[in-house]
């Protein structure tokens, strides 16, 4: 069984850590430097720098299958969008449809946004045709220090999320907008509240 727990207590932020570590060596060694990786790790994946992210505002999950951590991402509103800083999967668990369903937990997570966005290391292949295959198309790219000489060069990939029009009343007072199931429950309200007035 698959499910999410937010990340709220020490305990968890150490599990967190754990993972986030072994993961991110795992996927980016072959990717980047061993340098650069160890510089990496220290800046984002240590226990004081995942409670530093909380308190700039990001929100982390950890990510189980029955009582074993096998990933975790993390979220930051930004505005009217969701931005993805970080979704790690263990390798075993990949293409089985589990990142869909991460992925899934953020769009659910970002119902009132307009859009989910991220950034992906160039050279990251796999998770590139990842979030390209899910629906996210590239916006832009973007080149940071992070300081010690070291560069983050990636591409910015965003996913617009579905919006249903709010529902107004037109001069005859019938509502229009919102998804038809909603304009039908809508409907029947006014049809029963006629009838129970009559």
């Amino acid at each position: 069984m698959i499910y999410f727990q937010k990340v709220l207590n020490n305990n968890t932020i150490r599990e967190l850590s754990k993972t986030a570590i072994e993961v991110f060596k795992e996927h980016y060694y072959p990717i980047l430097a061993e340098e650069q990786c160890e510089y990496m790790v220290k800046l984002f994946h240590t226990p004081s720098a995942i409670k530093q992210q909380q308190r700039q505002g990001a929100i982390f999950y950890l990510v189980y299958s029955n009582t074993e951590v096998i990933g975790f991402f993390a979220i930051e509103k930004h505005g009217v969008k969701m931005y993805l800083s970080r979704l790690y999967l263990r390798k075993e668990y990949r293409r089985n449809g589990i990142g869909r369903r991460m992925l899934n937990k953020v769009f659910e997570l970002s119902e009132n946004c307009q859009a989910v966005y991220l950034r992906v290391n160039k050279q990251n292949d796999d998770s590139l045709h990842f979030y390209l295959h899910q629906g996210f198309v590239e916006i832009g790219q973007m080149v940071e220090d992070i300081g010690s000489g070291y560069k983050m060069d990636d591409y910015i990939l965003q996913k617009e999320l579905k919006k249903i029009e709010p529902i107004v009343k037109n001069k005859k007072g019938e509502k229009k907008g919102g998804n038809k199931k909603e304009r039908n429950q809508s409907r029947s309200q006014e049809e029963n509240s006629s009838k129970a007035g009559s």
